[in-house]
């Protein structure tokens, strides 16, 4: 499996694995042997902010303390994907909401923009957007652009459509529905380019959201979330991706990605 340009992360936020169904073009690449999927279980609770450090720390929210998206960010986790990655000498970005910059950048919302060129730290280069409604389209767009310019080992990009979809019409809803229809349709076409550049591309969500618009509890809806791999994996990355059960091993199964990434990307200046 060649991921000798790097690893790109897509987080499609509020995407349910029943959800998921509606995906067609995802799973017509798994279909063609392009990629593989299955499905796991999120943290608890399946909230946003204590799941995005759950997913790329490995630390269930139950531990870090942080249980609501209006709770102060932990202390910095050393071994938390972003820093694993530059300490493989790799760069590392961010299409994300602005959450993760203070989640991984520690920078300051108030007294900085959303365009962040900080060339040192865990979250190295980033775009960040505090508006749920900003598009699918923008984020992917976005991180084209960090991709094009920095060269990164590791670059995350978040959507919030289906999410905001969720929130605002409930997951029964025809426009919910057109969310992950459109999502599914935009990402694919950034994940196939990235495939014909050499990348690795991981898709997974936070979290699942009930009929109701609701999210934060237990059930199947909230809590069973799926996982994409693309290029198809064989060995031991085969291995990794069928052992992740839940959430939280997904950070071990990306610090697999990048080692397999080596010395591919290049390394930010110090």
């Amino acid at each position: 499996m060649s991921t000798a340009r790097g690893l790109v992360v897509i987080l499609i936020d509020g995407l349910s694995s029943a959800a998921a169904l509606h995906m067609g073009c995802l799973e017509g690449m798994v279909r063609s042997s392009m990629g593989a999927r299955k499905d796991i279980c999120s943290g608890l609770p399946p909230i946003s902010k204590p799941l995005y450090h759950c997913l790329f720390t490995g630390v269930e929210p139950s531990t870090s303390g942080l249980l609501s998206n209006h709770a102060k960010a932990p202390s910095r986790d050393p071994d938390n994907l972003f820093g694993l990655a530059r300490q493989m000498g790799l760069t590392t970005c961010a299409a994300a909401h602005r959450w993760f910059g203070k989640l991984f950048a520690r920078w300051d919302v108030d007294s900085m923009g959303r365009f962040q060129d900080l060339e040192s730290g865990d979250l190295c280069f980033g775009i960040y957007y505090s508006d749920d409604q900003y598009p699918d389209s923008h984020v992917l767009q976005d991180g084209e652009y960090l991709i094009r310019r920095h060269r990164p080992g590791l670059t995350l990009i978040h959507t919030m459509g289906v999410d905001h979809a969720a929130h605002l019409y409930g997951t029964g809803s025809r426009d919910y529905t057109e969310a992950v229809m459109r999502c599914d349709q935009l990402a694919s076409r950034f994940l196939w380019e990235r495939l014909s550049e050499g990348f690795a591309v991981m898709v997974t969500s936070d979290h699942g959201v009930r009929e109701s618009g609701l999210h934060g509890g237990t059930s199947e809806e909230e809590t069973r979330i799926p996982l994409w791999i693309f290029p198809e994996p064989s060995g031991a990355l085969r291995e990794a991706f069928e052992g992740v059960e839940r959430q939280k091993g997904l950070k071990g199964l990306m610090a697999e990605l990048l080692k397999a990434v080596g010395g591919g990307g290049q390394s930010a200046p110090e």
